[in-house]
């Protein structure tokens, strides 16, 4: 596994201590603890990928979790991931509805996102100015024409000029037949 796939060492670490009972452990059995469940993290997740893929999904819910501890011979540990799965829920639940009941904090959530599209309005604002600039007073043949001033100040999109090359290219068949 990469760097970026690693469990927290210091969590992993103050799990095991928490369930020794006061027992010590040496760095030696954490490493040994975080190596394991990596790999048990690893293999159960690559085989629900599989089993989801068989079946033409692409997203992996907990049904395929379970599948794939069935396929190891692991169904004892489904009820358990099944429990804690209904108490995150529960708890998730809880901390969403926590934030709708205190109107400061709706007040604030409303405020950031007032903040934001105001920050994106500001953005293309200027964009806007110049592409108005450049349409006005002049007369233009057709959206190409518009698509080439707006394209000076960057507001084209790489789809629109790949459709304005494709119709310039059907004109210049047209032009080739007539």
């Amino acid at each position: 596994m990469d760097g970026d796939e690693n469990l927290p060492r210091a969590t992993v670490g103050a799990f095991v201590k928490e369930n020794l009972d006061g027992m010590k452990c040496s760095n030696e059995f954490i490493e040994f603890i975080l190596r394991v469940s990596r790999e048990y993290i690893s293999v159960i997740a690559d085989e629900a990928n599989k089993i989801c893929l068989q079946e033409g999904k692409k997203t992996i819910a907990p049904y395929y979790i379970y599948q794939a501890l069935k396929k190891y011979n692991l169904d004892s540990q489904i009820e358990e991931l099944e429990q804690a799965k209904q108490t995150f829920s529960e708890e998730n639940h809880k901390a969403q509805n926590e934030i709708y009941k205190n109107p400061e904090m709706v007040q604030q959530l409303i405020r950031a996102q007032e903040q934001l599209f105001e920050q994106s309005r500001n953005k293309t604002e200027p964009q806007k100015q110049q592409l108005n600039v450049l349409l006005s007073g002049e007369d233009y043949k057709d959206f190409a024409d518009i698509t080439k001033k707006s394209d000076f100040i960057g507001l084209t999109s790489t789809q629109s000029k790949e459709s304005l090359n494709k119709q310039s290219e059907l004109e210049d068949e047209d032009d080739d037949y007539q």
